[in-house]
């Protein structure tokens, strides 16, 4: 992982990256902001048509290395040099502090018990984090760590087995998971005490079954955490929490002593446009923007390890997605039908009649002729037009990163406002785990 060179001491270039941020997506966002589905053909004048028209002259594996955010010498030749210099700057724009950190040595096959290899990569970072940062204030351990959203206790598992607090809470809406995972726990626990776990007898684990909302009031705070977390500073850490779940663990860091925050978020489409964007007062004044799905759905997306088959099955997707909502307002009057939901990708590369008849019958539409369909569908015209909106959506995709950047950074400065010293930087490597920035002090 390539360091760059802002130091996590220095705060400052958090405030002028957002205002650089902001720059370039505050005149675009009519494009980052509406699917370009939605009102078709005319959405298409909302992007630079300098663009569209470059992208044409890409074959398919340059369109993949764009897609894919590979800034390589072809792309270079063959775009104006206006368009990649603005690529260049996006992708300057996007980097963080790479987190620099020594690995922890693996632990037994057991501890990780029902995970995939990228969540035990995931597990061994954060665990290296978590030890990084409390020797930064003690060697002694935490007298506590609480996971938000812990579910099964996968990360708990492996904390615990390093011996990095004495208690470990576990909270999480469902009551089905936490149950599994202090179960395993348990038996995991007995079965390596003797031989490489010998402190596992004095340890803690706790699960806290409750549902954490965005904005909790003071009675969740008093009624369900132990006094432990009221009383004792600990360590609130969350690897990946969904939504509205992420500024739940920012509200409970504001509210109750703790020597440590950690949190990585993720599933930004949950959100409310009203209530969880905009937080900071800095945002509202210098760098507000208007949100909606559109924009949440797309912070969202990251490509890491994005293969050329990768691009090539998306491409074929996208084509039968397309084609199916022109044929919608050609033959039905309908261009309000967004939601035909997903088939079975050997479908994508069969006849689009196929494909295109399954989802008439599954919404209620009459059935149309296979050949009407197909000639329709291979028709010059219907091909332009799906191919002009596929690249329009390859121009807008480049946004994908520098929105939830925009969006992570308000957090930021929302939590130094509230006298929280909250850093932003990169813990995982993107083709590992894309949802790899991490909110921390």
């Amino acid at each position: 992982m390539t360091q760059t060179s802002q130091p996590f001491e220095n705060s400052q270039w958090t405030y002028q990256r957002q205002k650089d941020l902001w720059d370039i997506l505050s005149p675009k966002s009519v494009v980052w902001s509406t699917e370009i589905m939605h009102n078709v053909p005319q959405s298409l004048s909302d992007y630079p048509q300098d663009w569209l028209e470059s992208l044409k002259s890409l074959s398919e594996n340059e369109l993949w290395t764009l897609d894919a955010k590979l800034l390589t010498g072809e792309l270079q030749k063959k775009l104006p040099k206006t368009q990649y210099e603005w690529l260049q700057n996006l992708r300057r724009l996007e980097k963080v502090p790479a987190i620099d950190l020594q690995a922890c040595p693996p632990a037994p096959a057991e501890i990780y018990f029902g995970m995939r290899t990228k969540k035990q990569y995931e597990v061994q970072r954060l665990g290296s984090f978590v030890k990084s940062r409390r020797n930064l204030l003690s060697e002694k351990k935490s007298p506590w760590i609480l996971d938000i959203g812990g579910g099964s206790g996968h990360l708990l598992r492996y904390l615990t087995y390093q011996g990095q607090a004495q208690k470990y809470f576990c909270l999480d809406a469902s009551l089905e998971n936490l149950n599994f995972g202090k179960l395993k726990w348990k038996r995991i626990s007995d079965k390596l005490s003797k031989v490489t776990f010998p402190w596992a007898e004095g340890i803690q684990y706790e699960a806290i079954h409750t549902f954490l909302p965005a904005h909790p009031d003071a009675a969740l705070m008093k009624n369900t955490l132990p006094a432990e977390i009221k009383k004792e500073a600990g360590f609130i850490i969350g690897l990946h929490t969904c939504g509205p779940l992420a500024l739940g663990q920012t509200q409970l860091a504001k509210n109750i002593p703790n020597q440590g925050f950690i949190n990585l978020p993720c599933c930004y489409h949950k959100l409310d446009n009203q209530l969880d964007v905009n937080l900071s007062q800095f945002t509202r004044q210098q760098t507000p923007l208007s949100w909606n799905t559109f924009a949440f759905t797309l912070a969202t997306r990251s490509h890491g390890n994005f293969t050329l088959d990768n691009y090539l099955n998306k491409r074929r997707v996208k084509f039968f997605r397309y084609g199916i909502h022109l044929l919608f307002m050609e033959f039905f009057g309908r261009s309000d039908i967004f939601q035909v939901h997903e088939a079975p990708l050997k479908m994508y590369f069969g006849e689009f009649s196929t494909y295109a008849n399954s989802k008439l019958k599954e919404l209620g539409f009459t059935q149309l002729p296979e050949q009407k369909i197909n000639q329709f569908f291979n028709h010059q015209k219907t091909q332009d037009m799906i191919q002009a909106m596929f690249h329009a959506n390859l121009y807008r995709w480049q946004f994908g990163r520098t929105l939830e950047l925009s969006l992570l950074l308000d957090r930021v400065h929302w939590m130094r406002e509230q006298g929280l010293d909250c850093q932003i930087g990169e813990l995982f490597e993107e083709s590992l785990s894309p949802r790899n920035l991490v909110l921390y002090f």
